[in-house]
């Protein structure tokens, strides 16, 4: 029977031990099971294929019952040290013959370096090994064996000098015929053995080996005359860093200038590549020497390799290069660089940090600066050369001033009286966890209502009531009627004629009542014999200017009362009649003579410039509460925004701010108020039946005719009392308002300078305790009035304490206004003219007499330190105390180097001395339920009602605010509560605009004034924005910290000119400040209103 012998199948053949399996290289991840071997009956075929999956679909015994024999297993000898030594021998020789950077080879076993290395075996062992063999020894033992080359060299003690080793054609090493190596044993024999017997290729790469054993120097010299460049860049390639550095220095002189300049840029862009730098590194060290050539042949110095220096050296301590290259001038330098590296100036853009600065100049010295900077650039140039760097006429490579503007106009902020959102949100991003102050201040405008030929108004007040938007909606509503009378129908004709006829019946009303008040206003300056021609002049236009309109109306309304046909008669009066509404909406609008400004400003001041301006509001008056309700909005938008509004800061115009809130009183002296008011108009009779006993109730509490639950009962029996011991209820009242003060002390009158009346008794004593019942209701309420002359309170925008101050410059000057007004009896005037003619004070004329009323630098030559040690030496003990108090307030919340506790010293000690004249008995009885409510507020230590309440209001907010900030560890800066910074703003305004400036250009400057301030407000800003006022300069790591430097309010200033206390010749010829030249007094007069017209001067009504 015929048997079938099965087909055998990748399965039926056992794999190989994985450990001595040649088929996978050390790389491949392929299994041995991926790569089976087959077994047939003509014998073994291994084949190499990435899928070994095909079954034999053909045999020529198939079908038979033969059987191979069975395969005899060959075993390889064992290798030898010699065959072993030799191998590695062969891999250290031909190290660059590798596919990769590995240490050990792994190519696959078909490679020819195999077959190359079994070569090299036998014919340096006479033993044959098979490539397979030769790879399985390498991968499977010396790369485990040993991590480099070396360590096996050194192993097995190869030494090339003793080799007897020689290249065969191909460039591998094969042993000589004959015996012709040199008898010694010198490196130089042996470099003159080499040298002589084989090719260059050769001797550089046996010579990489023989160069352990011998000097560079012997090296080099043997080989410098047989190598080209070819072969010394790949000696230089391969060889140690310092032979690397010898063979260039003893090679190099060989090459060509321009070869070794492309020799350089191979090498410099072959290690540029090695760095990561692929791009802009060709041909760089041939260019860098021709720039260097060029600058020498200028006279120039090698500001290359300055540049090169700046970038490429660290900074001590920093990785930072010595030129940053995140700020300027790096960006400067950069743009003019690539300026006359283009061909187009579309191919570059301009850096940012470049550009801020290019905006910042052109914010402070309009274009004057950038026409010099920038020279002519293209202009006059043809209009094929317009863009091209290289036809530019150019001293700085810039932008053009257009540029400037369109990025300022593609700002977020607006130049519209909103609040400016984006200037929250940054201020959000920048310091977030800040707390900050809202300020307000104002300055002047020119009085302007103007009116473009696009129907665009400037100039009016708008206080964000949505007024100004009802005007102007009136305006444009009858403009657009009148232009589309053409286009309406008979019925809507007739509609529209009827409605204008009621309208300018009210504009008749409103001109006729204008006209009216225009002339009664002229008539009664014309009476004063101190008003100007101008002021004249401008009244006089005024009534002109009603009487015309009112003229016009008149006529317009006799016109429509008797015309049928009212199309034609529209038309042909259209044209006056639109001029006639464009006067008309003059006389109703209100022109804004000044501009309220209102600034975010951090309350530690630790970000320059420490304040933002967000909003302006132009106005002709404001009212207290107007400005209250401004403010609401932005504490919103910032409270929404996570940021902590601290409090508000304005100057004196807003006074009531810090006596009255949105929730209750502040301020002591409203207090007081309230209370006089509440009994000023009670009639004698309603107020003693409330201090008359009637009875007790069933509690046992008494009670007076007229109930009043501010008065306590013990009051009501105390009268009682007296009345029994056998006074008059009258005799009872006097006896009884004395107690009211602490005995020693002489009560005021009710009404000042006026003997107190019974009447006034009784009003005083009523008022009185209603003051304190308010005292102390308020205290339950958690506001003690009691210890405290103000209490902030809890604001509804925001549900945190909420602090109103007014600015402390602005008290300061008024307080020396007061002091050289003589305001304060008590002081000798002598001690201020003595105090003048000491030339150590530094107190000038102008300063003492106030001719520069708007001056801090005055007011603080007036009330200095140096004032009131002169006092104390001519003898004015209390003027020196008045000067000294002042002088210390001041410094301590405008003074550097003081410590928290001497700030509030110094505020506690104005304090006292305010209390001395207020409640002379403070310092026996501090609670001020007891005060005199009839003290009158007017002249406290000379100073005004207004003055008394915000130096107090200050006083006890920053004292207030100081113990908070203990506790959260958030220090208030001193100069919190001033508006220098936002007066800042307006230098900076009227350094752009000019001293006087219209409503118009100041909205037209307002979104660059203020992106220059953000730049100030960033901390990342790429370039030093410096200015020289001192208040503006970098801050010091602590305002509070002592520099070791004079301190400012205790030196001593001169002004040759204006000092009478020194002797200076040609004190007349010394120039005055601000004072214009002749020429600009000649050439720069404002010229005033042009007169009346005869004719119309005496135009009446209809």
């Amino acid at each position: 029977m015929t048997t079938t012998s099965p087909v055998l199948t990748p399965t039926s053949v056992q794999p190989r031990d994985s450990r001595k399996c040649l088929f996978q290289s050390p790389t491949d991840t392929t299994t041995r099971k991926e790569l089976p071997g087959f077994v047939t009956p003509l014998g073994t075929s291994h084949i190499l294929s990435q899928k070994r999956n095909r079954r034999v679909v053909f045999s020529p015994l198939k079908g038979t019952n033969y059987k191979s024999p069975p395969k005899k297993k060959r075993r390889q000898p064992v290798w030898t040290q010699k065959e072993l030594c030799s191998l590695v021998e062969f891999v250290a020789l031909h190290k660059d013959l590798q596919s990769s950077d590995n240490e050990w080879p792994a190519m696959n076993a078909d490679n020819i370096y195999w077959t190359k290395a079994s070569d090299f075996i036998k014919q340096t062992c006479g033993s044959v090994r098979s490539t397979i063999s030769c790879r399985a020894k390498i991968v499977n033992h010396f790369r485990i064996t040993y991590s480099t080359i070396d360590e096996a060299e050194e192993e097995f003690l190869i030494n090339y000098e003793e080799s007897s080793s020689t290249f065969d054609d191909s460039g591998f090493i094969q042993t000589p015929k004959t015996p012709t190596t040199p008898a010694t044993s010198t490196s130089d024999d042996y470099l003159t053995y080499y040298t002589s017997k084989f090719n260059p290729d050769q001797v550089v790469s046996i010579w990489q080996k023989l160069g352990k054993q011998i000097t560079d120097s012997q090296l080099i010299l043997s080989l410098n005359s047989i190598l080209n460049e070819d072969q010394l860049l790949k000696l230089i390639s391969t060889s140690s860093v310092d032979f690397a550095e010898q063979s260039v220095k003893a090679n190099f002189k060989r090459l060509s200038t321009e070869t070794k300049k492309q020799l350089l840029d191979q090498m410099f862009q072959s290690v540029a590549e090695e760095e990561g730098l692929k791009i802009g590194t060709a041909n760089f060290t041939s260019l860098s020497l021709r720039a260097m050539k060029t600058l020498k042949e200028n006279s120039k110095p090698n500001v290359v390799k300055d540049f090169v220096k700046c970038l490429g050296t660290k900074r001590t301590n920093s990785q930072e290069p010595l030129m940053p290259v995140t700020r300027m001038p790096f960006g400067l330098i950069q743009h003019q660089i690539q300026f006359f590296c283009a061909s187009d100036i579309r191919q570059i853009s301009i850096p940012d940090d470049y550009f801020q600065w290019l905006e910042t100049l052109d914010a402070e010295f309009e274009d004057k600066l950038g026409r010099i900077l920038r020279g002519p650039m293209w202009s006059g140039q043809p209009a094929n050369c317009i863009g091209k760097p290289l036809e530019a006429r150019v001293n700085l490579a810039a932008v053009s001033r257009s540029t400037l503007h369109r990025r300022t106009s593609a700002s977020a902020f607006t130049d519209s009286p909103a609040i400016q959102i984006p200037a929250i949100k940054l201020l959000t991003e920048v310091n977030p966890e800040g707390q900050y102050w809202l300020k307000l201040d104002g300055t002047d405008l020119k009085d302007s209502l103007q009116h473009s030929v696009k129907d665009v108004w400037n100039g009016d007040v708008n206080l964000n009531d949505g007024k100004l938007d009802t005007l102007r909606e009136q305006y444009e509503s009858r403009l657009n009627w009148m232009n589309s009378i053409h286009t309406l129908n008979n019925a809507n004709l007739e509609t529209g004629v009827q409605q204008l006829k009621i309208e300018l019946e009210y504009d008749c009303q409103f001109l006729e009542k204008g006209f009216q008040s225009a002339c009664n206003t002229l008539q009664t300056k014309v009476k004063v014999k101190t008003t100007n021609a101008e002021t004249l002049k401008s009244l006089n236009w005024e009534v002109v200017e009603f009487n015309q309109l009112l003229q016009d109306c008149t006529e317009y309304q006799r016109k429509l009362q008797n015309c049928s046909m009212y199309i034609d008669l529209l038309k042909s009066m259209k044209n006056d009649f639109l001029t006639y509404l464009k006067n008309l909406f003059k006389k109703k609008r209100t022109a804004a003579s000044h501009v309220l400004v209102i600034a975010i400003s951090d309350e530690r001041r630790s970000k320059k410039p420490y304040t933002l301006p967000i909003q302006y509001i132009p106005y002709k008056s404001l009212r207290d509460q107007q400005v209250r309700d401004l403010t609401t909005p932005i504490k919103k938008a910032m409270t929404e925004a996570g940021l902590k509004v601290v409090g508000t800061v304005t100057d004196g115009e807003f006074n009531s701010l810090r006596s009255q809130g949105d929730t209750g009183p502040l301020h002591i002296w409203q207090l007081i108020h309230d209370s006089r008011e509440a009994v000023r108009k009670m009639s004698k009779l309603t107020l003693i039946s409330m201090l008359t006993y009637v009875g007790e109730d069933e509690n046992g509490n008494p009670f007076a005719q007229r109930s009043n639950d501010a008065i306590p009962g013990d009051v009501i029996v105390d009268i009682k009392e007296l009345q029994d011991e056998g006074l008059s209820f009258q005799d009872s009242i006097v006896n009884f308002r004395r107690r009211l003060i602490p005995d020693g002390y002489e009560p005021y009158p009710f009404r000042k300078d006026t003997p107190e009346s019974y009447l006034d008794m009784l009003r005083t004593v009523v008022a009185t305790y209603i003051y304190r019942d308010i005292v102390l209701k308020l205290k339950q309420e958690g506001r003690d009035f009691t210890c405290y002359l103000y209490v902030p309170e809890i604001d509804p925008a925001t549900n945190t304490i909420h602090y109103e101050r007014g600015d402390h410059n602005h008290i300061l000057k008024r307080m020396a206004t007061s002091t050289r007004e003589c305001k304060n009896v008590s002081l000798d005037p002598e001690a201020f003219d003595k105090a003048m003619m000491d030339n150590n004070t530094g107190l000038t004329h102008a300063a003492l007499t106030g001719q520069r009323p708007q001056s801090v630098e005055d007011a603080e030559k007036l009330l200095s330190y140096q004032v009131a040690l002169s006092m104390e030496q001519n003898n004015f003990e209390s003027e020196a105390e008045y000067v000294r108090t002042i002088a210390g307030w001041h410094e301590s919340s405008d003074g550097r180097g003081l410590t928290q506790l001497q700030r509030s010293k110094f505020n506690y000690q104005m304090l006292n001395y305010i209390l001395d004249d207020f409640m002379p008995w403070h310092r026996e009885i501090y609670n001020f339920l007891y005060i005199d409510i009839n003290r009158p507020m007017e002249n406290l230590r000379g100073f005004t009602r207004e003055t008394f309440i915000d130096i107090t209001a200050n006083i006890e907010s920053q004292e207030h605010r100081r113990r908070q900030n203990n506790l959260m560890n958030y220090p208030e800066h001193p100069r919190a509560s001033t508006t220098d910074d936002v007066e800042c703003f307006f230098s900076m305004t009227r350094r752009q605009l000019g001293d006087t400036f219209t409503l118009k250009e100041f909205k037209s400057g307002w979104r660059k004034i203020v992106r220059e301030f953000c730049k100030r407000l960033d901390p990342n800003i790429p370039f030093y924005y410096w200015t020289q006022n001192e208040r503006f300069k970098l801050e010091h790591a602590s305002f509070d910290k002592d520099n070791g430097q004079d301190k400012r309010l205790h030196v001593v200033s001169h002004n040759q000119r204006e000092d009478s206390n020194i002797f200076t010749a040609g004190r007349s010829f010394l120039p005055a400040r601000n004072k214009p030249s002749i020429r600009q007094r000649l050439f720069r007069l404002d010229v005033g209103l042009p007169p009346v017209p005869e004719n119309l001067q005496h135009l009446h009504l209809r």
